[in-house]
């Protein structure tokens, strides 16, 4: 039975045992990306993170955290589809982002 929005606590809880698990069994992959989200984050000019507007259109992105590439496949081969969309919505990713915010890419979220 696939999830409803309404089950946030119940989504919010699979993503941090699939990311628990990823820290533990790939600890230097986790170092690597915690390193890497720090430089970029170093190289970002606002609390609130920068903004990236695409050429030729009126779309803007500010990217509020960052994953590897690896917990990047774990999640989206683990999670439902309806799981990766509230995980892909904008309340998912201010929860991750202040969940892990070793992931973060902003001051404040």
């Amino acid at each position: 039975m696939a999830k409803s929005f309404d089950s946030a606590d119940e989504i919010k809880l699979t993503i941090k045992k699939y990311v628990e698990a990823y820290k533990w069994a790939f600890p230097q992959d986790y170092t690597a990306t915690i390193e890497q989200v720090r430089k970029n984050r170093s190289n970002t000019t606002k609390a609130t993170g920068d903004f990236t507007k695409f050429k030729g259109t009126d779309l803007v992105e500010r990217p509020i955290h960052e994953i590897s590439e690896l917990l990047f496949t774990i999640l989206h081969r683990q999670l439902s589809e309806e799981e990766l969309n509230w995980f892909g919505s904008k309340l998912g990713a201010r929860w991750f982002a202040k969940t892990y915010p070793e992931f973060s890419r902003v001051d404040r979220v």
